[in-house]
C-alpha cells in the first residue's frame, strides 16, 4: 500500500490567519459542518471581509477543462495561477487525486454566482491543498501480493461530515462514491497508510459487502500521545481519510447495499499485538437514490 510521504510544513489555520488576515482586530469563525462545508470571515475595521473556505473536496480535472473542486451542490474554480503556486508549493497534483482538503478565499464580487442548481465559486484564490486519498484494493486471496498487512491500530473512526450527535454511522458516502470519515490513530512519525481490503472471494451475507481497514507504517514509540484527530486543523491529511468505493457501489436506483469495514483498535497504544487491541466492525447503510 501506498505511504503517504508528507512534509509536516502544511499551512496551519494560523498561518493562514497570519498571511491573508493582516490588521484583523476581530477573528470570527463559523464551522458549518454541512456536506463538509466550513467558512470564515475576517472582518476588519472598515466592516471589509475576505470570505475564507476550507473543507473536503472532490477533485475535478481535465486537460481541457481545467481544474475545479466540488463537494455536494458546491463548485469552487481557482484561479490558475494559484493553482500553479499551491501544485509547487505542497507537491499537489490535481490529476492524480480524487479527494482532496483545500483552503482558499475569495472576494464577494468576484466569486459569487449562480449557474442552475450548482452555486459555484469563481476566481477563487486556493491558498493549500493536500490529497485525503487512501488505497482500495481487491485481493483474490489473503496473502496475495496486493494485499495490505497492518502494523498498528487506530483509536477509533468518527462521522466528521453528519450534523447529528445521534448518527451510529462512523463513515459518511460523499457524492455517491467516496467512503469518508476522520480516522483517530496515535502519530509521531510523518509516514502513515491507510488501506481499505476487499476480498471478493470471501462469503459474506447477500447485500453486504465487506472491507478490512489496514493501517500501516513506521510502528510509533513508547509513550507517543499525540493523535491525529488533535492535530486536524493543521494537518488535515493525517486525519480526514477518502476511499474510492465507484467499482464496489450499486448504480441502480433503489438499491441498497450494506457496508462492513472492520478494524484493529486500541484506546490505549498503537501496538497492534496488544492484548487491548480489539477487532470492531463498523456498518452503514447505502441506498442508490431514486
Amino acid at each position: 500500500s501506498a505511504f503517504i510521504n508528507c512534509e509536516l510544513e502544511f499551512i496551519s489555520l494560523q498561518t493562514l490567519k497570519n498571511r491573508f488576515m493582516k490588521q484583523v482586530k476581530v477573528l470570527v469563525l463559523t464551522l458549518i459542518v454541512l456536506m463538509g462545508i466550513g467558512f470564515t470571515s475576517c472582518m476588519n475595521s472598515d466592516d471589509n471581509y475576505t470570505p475564507i473556505w476550507q473543507g473536503p473536496v472532490e477533485v475535478i480535472s481535465s486537460v481541457y477543462g481545467g481544474t475545479y473542486f466540488k463537494i455536494g451542490e458546491l463548485k469552487i474554480q481557482p484561479t490558475t495561477t494559484s493553482l500553479m503556486a499551491v501544485e509547487e508549493t505542497y507537491k499537489f497534483d490535481p490529476s492524480s487525486t480524487k479527494m482532496a482538503y483545500i483552503a482558499c478565499t475569495y472576494s464577494n464580487d468576484e466569486a459569487s454566482g449562480n449557474s442552475g442548481a450548482t452555486n459555484t465559486l469563481k476566481n477563487v484564490t486556493l491558498n493549500y491543498a493536500v490529497s485525503l486519498d487512501g488505497t482500495v484494493e481487491s485481493v483474490a486471496e489473503k496473502g496475495a501480493s496486493n494485499d495490505s498487512v497492518a502494523t498498528a491500530p487506530i483509536i477509533r473512526v468518527t462521522n466528521v461530515m453528519s450534523t447529528s450527535s445521534t448518527s451510529e454511522e462512523n463513515f459518511y458516502i460523499l457524492d455517491n462514491r467516496y467512503l469518508f470519515a476522520g480516522i483517530s490513530y496515535y502519530v509521531q512519525e510523518k509516514q502513515h497508510s491507510f488501506t481499505l481490503v476487499n476480498y471478493p472471494n470471501e462469503e459474506v451475507e447477500d447485500g453486504v459487502i465487506k472491507f478490512y481497514l489496514r493501517h500501516g507504517g513506521t510502528p510509533e514509540k513508547d509513550g507517543v500521545t499525540l493523535i491525529s484527530a488533535n492535530v486536524a486543523g493543521t494537518y488535515p491529511y493525517l486525519y480526514y481519510k477518502s476511499f474510492d468505493l465507484a467499482n464496489y457501489l450499486p448504480t441502480l436506483p433503489g438499491k441498497e447495499v450494506k457496508i462492513i469495514v472492520e478494524v484493529d483498535e486500541n484506546t490505549v497504544n498503537n501496538k497492534l499485538d496488544d492484548e487491548r487491541t480489539k477487532k470492531r466492525e463498523y456498518s452503514l447503510t447505502y441506498k442508490v437514490e431514486e
